[in-house]
């Protein structure tokens, strides 16, 4: 039990470094964003939930509108590891159900508000594009 806090508190400080790290030289933390520059289906959430705690539902559903079902099945899934541990299973079907409306609505919203709408614009800072005006600079 001591070696799994020791695990977490160790992958805790690694998300930490990673977090600030990337807000320091790309203001995003999001992955996709840091290295491709595009969007993924979890773009907005941060946002989307500061939104939701200071009570602004509907701007938090335009953020993201997955936020809640995603929050509802954790909140399911995380109940039912503690009180019914060997039920967990029963979370597989749904959990394949919910990332299938996941990307779903992503690609709903791309097809609507890209690349004009926050969450989901083009980041040109991202470590492709830079990547890519380094080679573009060596080619002329």
């Amino acid at each position: 039990m001591k070696r799994r806090i020791i695990n977490y508190a160790i992958a805790s400080l690694f998300f930490a470094a990673y977090c600030a790290a990337a807000m320091y030289f790309f203001s995003y933390v999001c992955p996709s964003m840091v290295f491709v520059g595009l969007p993924c289906p979890a773009c907005g959430f941060t946002r989307a939930g500061l939104l939701l705690l200071a009570g602004r539902f509907e701007e938090s559903l335009r953020m993201n509108p997955m936020l809640v079902p995603a929050l509802a099945f954790a909140a399911g899934a995380f109940l039912c590891k503690i009180f019914r541990p060997g039920k967990i299973k029963y979370f597989y079907l749904p959990a394949a159900a919910l990332i299938v409306i996941f990307v779903s609505v992503f690609i709903y919203r791309m097809g609507i508000s890209f690349p004009e709408s926050e969450p989901l614009v083009v980041n040109g800072d991202s470590v492709l594009h830079k990547i890519l005006y380094i080679l573009k600079g060596d080619a002329q």
